[in-house]
């Protein structure tokens, strides 16, 4: 035990930490180490501190020569089994004379997994909690059912059915309103109802962990496109064939999985806001459902991704500045361009011939807003004409800039961007401002924001409509 108090102050443990101490090994090996677990619940920092004699086997030997370590199994001294996934190695610290201690940070730890299955794990699913996100849900709500003629009001839990369907890859996706539990009778001075959304992810086939929690933050993306906020991971919990409910308890299929608990490592965020209301969402839950954008989401990730990847950095606090996130939108919009509308020449001069027959009044206005004389006689698609493509988004105009014409928009948003990527002090009065990016880089995410639900399958009249009363509320 001084032996882990001593490790335990040299990473600066701090009070909100639990510790698990117990024997670690690592499949396919014969040793086995001392150690101690620590969790900070407030950081969700995991950190493994694995301890050995100095006379024992170095951590420098085969067994902890690599510096990522894809399983290491537990078992605590209490009995319990813990199977610890994604780790990695960051320090080694020898205490001359007494003992060595090795650092090896986790990315997840998953209660109950016996040694046996823990060695090459391989899970049906998952169940997680997203957090803040019951109003963007809509499938549970807790009123006040006042009845005449009585002096009590009764607080009602309303829900509504489990939305369920199957998507691409053998995935099944399920949405649960859940209740939380609470005494009959209760004399505290402030009572707290609990509920929340369970999702749950099931697949035909067993998955390795780091894919399956690939997909569920690929959903926890799409509800942040919906929702227009950052959402984080409350809670995970695995399902493994070794977790089965007794048949007699009745339960069938996916529902014979019983959920068992995972600590998450690595900082893995989850976010209290509850800020948004209706007024930001693009959709709900249900919409997205009955419009099969879910299925749309995973059917078109690997074209989706890379988009996706440049937009959502808009919702976290780790943009460094109205400059990268100004960049970053330009990239994603370039890349959603040539991803869903086309990538050569050839074919964006026959889109515009089709734009044009389509548009009445002044064709050759937007024969130029679309392909000026510079593309025209170009071998390669400009970004000018990409950004014009989207702004014009076949006549919608879904996005109309408040501190210029519509026409001259494009080329300001190009020369913007060769202005902070390649600072010729030449381009400077071209560009826009930095005190001018924020409003731009709104207008930017609306026009994306546009493009992305017309590619999930909603349409155009009520996206245009969505997108410009999330413009007005940002």
């Amino acid at each position: 035990m001084p032996m882990h108090k001593q490790a335990t102050k040299r990473i600066g443990i701090m009070s909100a930490e639990i510790q698990y101490a117990g024997h670690w090994k690592i499949p396919d090996t014969e040793e086995v180490f001392e150690g101690t677990l620590h969790y900070n619940e407030e950081t969700r920092v995991l950190v493994l501190l694995l301890i050995q004699p100095s006379d024992a086997q170095t951590f420098d030997s085969h067994i902890l020569a690599s510096f990522r370590v894809p399983v290491i199994c537990g078992k605590l001294f209490s009995g319990s089994h813990v199977a610890l996934l994604g780790c990695l190695r960051t320090n080694t610290h020898t205490h001359v004379g007494s003992h060595t201690t090795e650092t090896v940070y986790v990315d997840y730890a998953l209660w109950g997994l016996e040694e046996p299955y823990c060695e090459s794990p391989l899970f049906r699913g998952c169940t997680i909690d997203y957090g803040a996100v019951l109003e963007w849900a809509g499938l549970c709500y807790y009123d006040l059912d006042t009845k005449k003629g009585q002096l009590g009001e009764i607080i009602r839990w309303s829900h509504e059915n489990e939305i369920k369907l199957d998507v691409t890859g053998g995935l099944h996706l399920r949405f649960s309103p859940e209740q939380g539990s609470m005494s009959f009778v209760d004399y505290h001075n402030d009572v707290t109802f609990h509920q929340r959304i369970e999702a749950r992810l099931f697949y035909d086939e067993p998955r390795r962990w780091q894919e399956i929690m690939h997909d569920a933050d690929w959903l926890r993306r799409l509800i942040e496109l919906g929702k227009g906020r950052e959402v984080g991971i409350r809670g995970v919990r695995y399902l493994h064939p070794s977790h089965l409910l007794p048949e007699e308890y009745g339960a069938e299929g996916q529902d014979r999985y019983e959920p068992a608990d995972v600590l998450l490592g690595t900082e893995q965020r989850d976010v209290a806001d509850e800020n948004s209301r209706r007024w930001t969402f693009l959709f709900n839950l249900s919409e997205a459902y009955e419009r099969g954008a879910l299925r749309a989401w995973f059917e078109k990730r690997d074209e989706l991704e890379p988009v996706v990847d440049l937009y959502t950095l808009a919702y976290t606090d780790r943009v460094p500045s109205a400059m990268a996130l100004f960049l970053n939108l330009m990239q994603a919009l370039e890349t959603y361009h040539a991803r869903f509308v086309c990538d050569s020449v050839k074919t964006y001069k026959k889109r515009v011939d089709c734009l044009v027959e389509n548009t009445s009044g002044a064709d050759s206005d937007v024969r130029d807003f679309l392909c000026d004389s510079g593309q025209q006689g170009s071998k390669s698609l400009y970004l000018k004409s990409r950004i014009s493509d989207l702004l014009y988004a076949g006549g919608r105009r879904p996005v109309s800039p408040k501190h210029m014409s519509f026409v001259d928009f494009p080329q300001k948003l190009v020369d913007t961007r060769n202005y902070y990527t390649h600072f010729s002090p030449d381009k400077k009065d071209k560009a826009f401002g930095k005190e001018e990016l924020p409003i731009v880089n709104a207008e930017l995410m609306a026009l994306l924001e546009y493009h992305l639900m017309l590619t999930l399958g909603f349409d155009g009249e009520t996206t245009l409509t969505n997108v410009q009363r999330r413009l007005r509320n940002r």
